[in-house]
């Protein structure tokens, strides 16, 4: 709550919130090669630091980001992750985005075993509500509430 209000973030991409320390982590689990082998030699290659000189380079820091993203226990812990990294910011509602595996990782959505219920789970542990919406899911609830095509 700030000033009696809850603190609400309605889109945080899980992709673009990963630890540093998980990165690093997953990307030794997985044999993955790296820039860096310590946390803080990593950092600078998988997290912004500044203004980027262009959107490419920008959108460059993701790549290692989702290559360490190779299974669901990945998944899982990137979850359970942003739901404590959002309770220590003090956010009191939080909707995640998913990661598109179905087509990074020709995963289909529904076999990440991130269902509501898991959500709910996972959160028990951290003070505030989360729902995890997949885009499928975001583009049905922005029809429902009568928002127009573009939005979507």
């Amino acid at each position: 709550m700030r000033d009696g209000y809850p603190l609400v973030e309605l889109h945080r991409h899980l992709d673009g919130n990963v630890r540093v320390g998980t990165v690093f982590d997953l990307a030794r689990q997985h044999g993955l090669d790296l820039p860096a082998w310590t946390v803080e030699g990593l950092r600078p290659h998988v997290q912004v630091m500044g203004r980027e000189a262009g959107l490419m380079l920008f959108i460059a820091k993701f790549g290692l980001v989702r290559r360490v993203i190779a299974d669901y226990d990945a998944v899982r812990r990137i979850v359970r992750e942003n739901l404590e990294d959002a309770a220590g910011e003090g956010i009191d509602y939080i909707e995640l985005r998913g990661i598109d595996l179905a087509h990074e990782y020709r995963i289909a959505s529904e076999e990440l075993g991130l269902s509501g219920a898991e959500i709910h789970r996972m959160q028990e542990n951290v003070a505030l509500e989360a729902a995890f919406l997949t885009p499928e899911e975001r583009t049905e609830l922005l029809a429902a509430l009568g928002y127009p095509q573009s939005l979507h």
